[in-house]
């Protein structure tokens, strides 16, 4: 079944061809879901013996998953159509799903910035939030990465060698000046927690710069703790908007308990206490 669903998908929407990490994701996500809906529209009887679902394989087709769920639960077939038809160009709505199904915000083009003289074997590096949530998580509290990553508005990276280490040279704007200002803390912090003078960061025209040699620098895919905690602010919003709560009100409450005690036990039911008084909260 799943396989049917992906071919069905690159006949109408040519998905094979693009390229695009995100949106072999999106297919794997909606090939799963349809199969699933699939096995529990059968008879009881005829379930049986049926192979599971298998669970995704990697932080990115994790993401999809409530992603396509999300707009199917918003807007049914076409709402997940609309993803294939117009896919995502960058992997924010991995992060934050409602910032592709409600948001109207596009993305900053960042110039790539300039690894220095000495710079040997420049390459483009792949970007987006996953990539920026990746680095500070491996060193800050998963709130504190992503209070710097959700205000993400573009970015530019290269990869390349200097006297034998392996560097990036990355830039990072936001989608406002504070939001900016968070990244740059961010990285400061980060910075300082890693080997001494192996890295430099800064702001210059309204863009974050960093420029480090720093082996944790090589990280580029977030630890399934971090999806997890992604996975269960996503599902939680879905779980309040389906409750009849405001998308603003959903997005502020499953934000919040994020960044609480609850964040381990996410997603939470629109009924449970701590989601209830988060909601309560974000209605003020």
């Amino acid at each position: 079944m799943a396989a049917l669903v992906r071919a069905l998908l690159d006949q109408h929407f040519a998905t094979a061809g693009t390229g695009r990490p995100v949106v072999a994701a999106l297919v794997d996500a909606d090939a799963r879901r349809v199969q699933a809906a699939w096995a529990r529209s059968l008879p009881r009887d005829e379930r049986t013996g049926l192979p599971p679902v298998e669970p995704p394989a990697g932080p990115a087709y994790a993401l999809a998953a409530p992603l396509v769920d999300l707009a199917a639960q918003q807007g049914g077939d076409a709402a997940v159509d609309d993803l294939f038809r117009t896919p995502p160009r960058t992997d924010e709505p991995l992060l934050d799903p409602w910032t592709r199904l409600a948001d109207a915000q596009g993305y900053l083009t960042v110039p790539a910035p300039d690894p220095g003289g000495r710079a040997e074997q420049v390459e483009e590096a792949g970007t987006g939030p996953l990539a920026w949530l990746a680095l500070l998580s491996a060193r800050l509290p998963v709130a504190d990465a992503l209070t710097a990553v959700d205000g993400w508005g573009g970015d530019a990276a290269v990869t390349f060698r200097q006297d034998g280490a392996h560097c990036l040279a990355a830039a990072f704007r936001g989608d406002t000046d504070a939001d900016t200002a968070e990244m740059r803390a961010a990285l400061a912090t980060w910075a300082a927690a890693g080997p001494a003078g192996a890295t430099r960061a800064g702001l210059r025209d309204g863009t974050v710069w960093l420029r480090t040699c720093d082996p944790a620098a090589a990280t580029r895919e977030p630890s399934a703790a971090v999806v997890a905690a992604l996975v269960g602010r996503a599902r939680t919003s879905a779980a309040l908007v389906r409750d009849g709560v405001d998308v603003p009100v959903a997005r502020c409450a499953a934000d919040r308990l994020l960044r609480t005690s609850a964040a381990a036990r996410l997603p939470l039911g629109a009924r449970a206490p701590e989601v209830v008084a988060a909601v309560a909260a974000c209605r003020v």
